[in-house]
Order: C-alpha cells, then sequence, then structure tokens
C-alpha cells in the first residue's frame, strides 16, 4: 500500500511522494501578492511616542499574507508581521529611538514565499523634543513692584526655542521667543494681591514639540505697605505705614479721615500730606492733625494711602474701620477693617 509521505513545490511544479515512488508531478501556479499600498501615517513624530502605520494588499490567490516593513530607505533591514488575510488592513505599531528623516516602505510575501515589491515610500520626520526648563526667580515678592524669573532650557537638535509661563490662579502666558539654544527668557511678573503662588515654564521647539512642565517655584507675596492703626490712641488718630519692598520709595500720599455718626454730629476731621520717602523696613507714622477732646460715641476712620513713582502698577489703598470715643481716648476697633 501506497502512503503519501511528502509534497514539495519546486518553481512552479507540485510533486507528491509516496514510500516508493513519485505518485504524481502537476504545474502549479503561484501569484506574488501586489505591492502594498503607500503606508499611511503621521510626516511628524516625537522619540520616544507610540505612531501607528497602516497598509493592505491583496493576494490574486487569495493566500494569507505577511508584511515587511523598512525603515531605513535602502531595504536592507525587513521587519516581518504575521501573516493576515489578503486585503486585511493592518496596522504597524512604530516606536522611534532616534531622531531623523525616516523614508518607510513595505512589501508583502504570501504563504508561499512569493513576493512583492516595496511600496511608495512614506517620509516621516522624527525630531527630538527639548529638555525640561530650569526655571529660577525669588520665593519672596510683593504687590505692585516686578519679580523677574527667568527660564532656560536645551535642545539636542539646536533648534531655537520659545518659552510659555503658567501662574497658578492668574494666567498663562503666550509663547515668549524663540530664542537661540541656551539663551535665556526672562518675564517679569507684577503682583495685584497678596498671596501664595506658584510659577512654571515649559518651553517648545520650532517644530512645535514641548517639553514637559518645569519643577514649580512658589512665591510667597506679600502687601507692597503693611499699614496698621493702634488700637488705642490719645486726642489723634494714628496710622503706622511700613515699607515690604525692595527699594525706598518716593512720594507716598496719604489722608485719614475722621467723621462722625449720627451721635456726633461735629465731627470731620481731615489730615493728608506727602511722605517723600519712605525707606524700605522703615515705619513711618501718620496722624490726623486736630485733637478731639470732651467726645463720647462712634466715628468712621478711613485710611488712604496711594504711590504713583517707581512702582510697577498704581498703588491704592483704603482701609475703613470705626472707633469709640471717650473723652480723649479713641478706641479702634482692629478686627473690622475692610479694604
Amino acid at each position: 500500500m501506497k502512503k503519501i509521505i511528502a509534497i514539495a513545490i519546486i518553481g512552479s511544479l507540485l510533486m507528491v511522494f509516496t514510500n516508493n515512488s513519485i505518485v504524481g508531478a502537476n504545474n502549479f501556479d503561484n501569484n506574488p501578492p501586489e505591492i502594498p499600498l503607500m503606508p499611511k501615517g503621521p510626516s511628524y513624530g516625537e522619540i520616544g511616542k507610540e505612531y501607528w502605520l497602516y497598509t493592505n494588499t491583496t493576494d490574486p490567490d487569495g493566500d494569507n499574507v505577511r508584511y515587511g516593513w523598512n525603515f531605513d530607505g535602502n531595504y536592507s533591514n525587513v521587519i516581518w508581521t504575521d501573516y493576515y488575510p489578503s486585503r486585511r488592513e493592518i496596522f504597524y505599531e512604530w516606536a522611534p529611538h532616534k531622531p531623523g528623516l525616516f523614508n518607510i516602505s513595505v512589501k508583502a510575501e504570501d504563504e508561499h514565499g512569493a513576493q512583492s515589491s516595496f511600496s511608495e515610500v512614506l517620509t516621516i520626520f522624527i525630531n527630538t523634543p527639548p529638555q525640561i526648563p530650569d526655571l529660577d526667580g525669588p520665593d519672596i515678592a510683593t504687590t505692585h513692584l516686578n519679580s523677574r524669573f527667568c527660564a532656560h532650557s536645551y535642545d539636542a537638535d539646536g533648534d531655537p526655542l520659545s518659552y510659555m509661563f503658567y501662574i497658578e490662579g492668574i494666567n498663562i502666558t503666550d509663547w515668549i521667543g524663540p530664542y537661540d539654544p541656551g539663551n535665556e527668557c526672562y518675564l517679569n511678573v507684577s503682583w495685584l494681591k497678596k498671596g501664595t503662588y506658584t510659577i512654571e515654564a515649559k518651553c517648545k521647539d520650532i517644530h512645535n514639540s514641548s517639553s514637559d512642565w518645569s519643577m514649580p517655584i512658589t512665591v510667597a507675596v506679600t502687601d507692597l505697605l503693611g499699614i496698621r492703626i493702634p488700637v488705642i490712641n490719645f486726642g489723634k488718630v494714628r496710622a503706622y505705614i511700613l515699607n515690604n519692598g525692595r527699594f525706598d520709595l518716593k512720594n507716598v500720599t496719604w489722608n485719614i479721615t475722621v467723621q462722625r455718626t449720627r451721635l456726633l454730629r461735629s465731627i470731620n476731621i481731615t489730615n493728608n500730606d506727602t511722605i517723600e520717602s519712605l525707606k524700605t523696613d522703615k515705619i513711618n507714622r501718620i496722624s490726623t492733625d486736630q485733637r478731639i477732646i470732651r467726645r463720647l460715641g462712634f466715628v468712621n476712620i478711613k485710611v488712604e494711602i496711594s504711590i504713583d513713582e517707581l512702582v510697577a502698577i498704581p498703588y491704592k489703598k483704603t482701609i475703613n474701620t470705626y472707633g469709640f470715643i471717650l473723652g480723649r481716648i479713641i478706641f479702634v476697633n482692629p478686627f473690622f477693617y475692610s479694604y
């Protein structure tokens, strides 16, 4: 009894072998797959990210096909996929690990080893994103004065860089630049309100590849002026002004008003003046010029301060509170200031 022990394809000849003879030889016509469609994918990418490449082909004999991907443009290195049914669109996941221009093409091979030619080329430019910027600047600031922050980074491809800053609770700046690699980008920030803020920076190159945000700087912002009205005043209402800024202030104008309430019809005292130079970390005293004696009742107290010179933003502050007069002693409520 003859048993088939092997089947071989030699060229276009199909041969069947038994245990003692060749029992058949027929011509076997196998057609190679058609050239795959030019790969579909992005024209631009970045190192470290993953991208999908798509293609498909048709095998005239309906055979399953696999795809050989080439990324160096000279067809010397082919990466093969598994086999897929003819005409099915397939995808290939690609994660580039170096920058440059990649000419990507693909060919197909059926289950019998017949291959197509390579497809048309898809060209993808792979870019290296810039490094996360270093951010420098103060962690203490005062309102109405500029704080200067500096960001700088490096781009492996030598591309010019633009910078963006984010200030928590305030805004995000537009892109500033571009600057040559290694050059510093400066941002002046003028604070309107005291509080605690964080500021961060990131950069992008001319291909719009962005870095991540930098490590934040936390900035404690105090009011430019510290203003205090003593709880107990004798005859006059006094206030003390402290310059919290980094330099002396010029022409600080002030006004103090003490006005009657319904129980004190005759009190309406106003005094104003200009402090020509308010030195940093120094306290200046201001007060009404008239003395209050032999009165009993409540009064409204207003202190107004304004500065227009040597500040980034004009400074104006108003304190409203109230006091109680007992003879010539004026008790000021320190818990009900309104600004």
